[in-house]
């Protein structure tokens, strides 16, 4: 694996999915920069057998993919179970290389079904306009109460609102950035009528 590759595994509920997928479409701003800036490619796989799942870990030419994989596998003992795993990478000397990987798995009849989802990044985001529109999702009582005067918009609450504590553009993107793009994810999958987050099963 790339050294200067950041991976980030996540086994999420139902319930965070959603939330995820909430918190970024009630903000148009960053929801727009997040579709413009990501393409999303997906794949249905169905009725694969154990050593077909295994077939596909090995193949997968991502280290991280292959962890999924290989969680699906180990993680679904019994029919009727299921799983929301993902993995978000980014490349620290190239900020237009981040890509997530979202794999819904279900098992019937000691098969697997997945929907395979990945999200690349087409373009560089800025970081600081990124880290800006999170922080329209402040409360303003938290700045405003805070300060004087409440003429504080822009760069200079994202400024100000470091001297906080709160995030600064960096951890924004390094730390925040995994749940936008899921949040994104799952947003198209509902729109294309592939997920149901709600029943927690493919369509």
């Amino acid at each position: 694996m790339n050294s200067n590759k950041q991976v980030r595994i996540d086994i999420m509920s139902p319930e965070e999915a959603e939330k995820y997928m909430n918190d970024l479409t009630s903000n148009e701003n960053l929801f727009a920069l997040i579709r413009l800036s990501f393409e999303i490619q997906w794949k249905k796989l169905k009725g694969i057998q154990p050593n077909e799942l295994e077939i596909l870990a090995n193949k997968a030419k991502d280290a991280e993919v292959k962890l999924l994989y290989e969680n699906v596998l180990t993680t679904l003992k019994n029919d009727g179970e299921s799983i929301l795993i993902a993995s978000t990478s980014n490349d620290n000397e190239d900020t237009t290389r981040r890509k997530s990987t979202v794999i819904f798995a279900e098992k019937h009849n000691e098969k697997y079904d997945l929907l395979v989802v990945n999200a690349t990044q087409m373009k560089q985001i800025n970081k600081q306009k990124l880290a800006t529109f999170c922080l329209c999702a402040v409360p303003a009582g938290l700045i405003l109460s805070s300060v004087a005067t409440p003429f504080i918009t822009g760069l200079s609450v994202l400024s100000f609102a470091t001297t906080l504590g709160l995030k600064t553009a960096y951890e924004y993107y390094y730390e925040i950035m995994p749940e936008i793009i899921y949040g994104y994810i799952f947003k198209e999958l509902e729109e294309q009528h592939l997920l149901n987050l709600n029943k927690n099963e493919l369509l």
